[in-house]
């Protein structure tokens, strides 16, 4: 990325990118915390609808090289810290990707970008050819039975220390592609062991090659070696279990906790050595009001969390969760949030925090 730039961040309300300086300790944080102090981060904006299309973000990725990948509602572009460039259909080339609604961004070990949409199913782009492969869904009758992709919105993807790409499906469950051989083996519900809903909403690897699957219903987990999907319990009673939360986000912090957040707005850690885990923040609990819902998660540095939401950002302690500041979009502030709604957020290799909205 390009040198002295600060964290960067796209906004919903202009169609553009900012960017935002580190947090140290010298000013008043939120007064929900009065005994916490932090510098307020400084956003610069970057780009504009033209060069993000419909000024939407959904998702980033930063590749090999250091470009920056962003997931948009008019296709995927990639920045190189100078210029935009739209990556879009070309007349004539199967294989091209379309111009539709991009969900899901994963670099792959091999430096592959495997690339999830709405409604063309699933791609990945070679940097050394500057080509596309499409996996297309099983309702595509000219792709091959053994590669077809379940039919449905592809929203989240994972890769295993095998190569595996796990392809997280609304309607279609949860889908294995072997890139080797670009066999497709397919998990949905009904099978002993197997998932519990087949509206996979968010994937996570974790540490010990644990596959953690978010659904609409609730979270399951894969552990390496295993081919059964279990379920993951938080709390005992029904007000602090996951069944039928919606589980947008998954996210291991540095000191190995799984940070769950939902479509309600609850943020959940969990132990992944026990599984025991506890709310450390409700939809009511801080507030008394009801929390938006969560999009995002990253981790700027090891103490401080960053929870991207439909309400702005909160900056929250890395270790017990609490809340230290809530970033919200003030016109009054140029150097701020330019948007309030968050729903990406990427910690690059140079430590700068890149963040995207509609």
């Amino acid at each position: 990325m390009r040198p002295g730039v600060f964290p960067l961040l796209v906004a919903l309300l202009a169609p553009a990118v900012t960017c935002a300086a580190p947090m140290t300790s010298s000013s008043p944080a939120c007064a929900d915390c009065p005994a916490v102090w932090l510098d307020e981060p400084r956003f610069d904006s970057i780009g504009d609808s033209v060069s993000i299309p419909e000024g939407v973000v959904s998702s980033l990725a930063e590749d090999q090289q250091g470009f920056l990948w962003i997931g948009t509602a008019g296709g995927l572009v990639r920045y190189d810290g100078h210029r935009f460039r739209l990556h879009g259909s070309r007349r004539g080339d199967p294989n091209s990707l379309s111009a539709g609604f991009i969900r899901a961004l994963l670099v792959a070990r091999d430096g592959r970008l495997w690339v999830g949409t709405e409604s063309d199913g699933l791609a990945v782009y070679d940097p050394s050819l500057d080509r596309f492969e499409v996996f297309r869904s099983e309702s595509d009758v000219e792709q091959a039975a053994g590669n077809r992709l379940s039919a449905g919105s592809v929203r989240a993807l994972a890769e295993t220390a095998d190569g595996h790409i796990w392809v997280g499906i609304i309607g279609g469950g949860l889908d294995e592609l072997d890139p080797r051989s670009g066999e497709i083996r397919h998990h949905r519900p009904g099978a002993p062991g197997g998932l519990n809903d087949d509206r996979v909403q968010s994937l996570l690897v974790d540490r010990d090659q644990t596959l953690w699957v978010g659904t609409w219903d609730g979270l399951r987990r894969r552990r390496a070696g295993s081919d059964r999907f279990e379920p993951v319990v938080v709390g005992t009673d029904v007000a602090t279990s996951l069944g039928g939360e919606i589980i947008n986000q998954l996210f291991q912090a540095a000191d190995g906790q799984i940070w769950v957040g939902t479509q309600a707005g609850d943020l959940l850690r969990i132990d992944p050595a026990s599984g025991v885990g506890h709310a450390v923040a409700r939809a009511d609990s801080e507030t008394g009001a009801r929390r938006s819902s969560v999009y995002a998660l990253t981790q700027p540095n090891a103490s401080q969390l960053w929870v991207g939401r439909a309400s702005g950002i909160e900056v929250r302690d890395a270790g017990d969760g609490r809340l230290l500041r809530a970033l919200r979009h003030d016109p009054a502030r140029p150097n701020g949030l330019a948007g309030n709604e968050v729903r990406a957020l990427l910690r690059d290799r140079a430590g700068l925090i890149w963040a995207g909205g509609y």
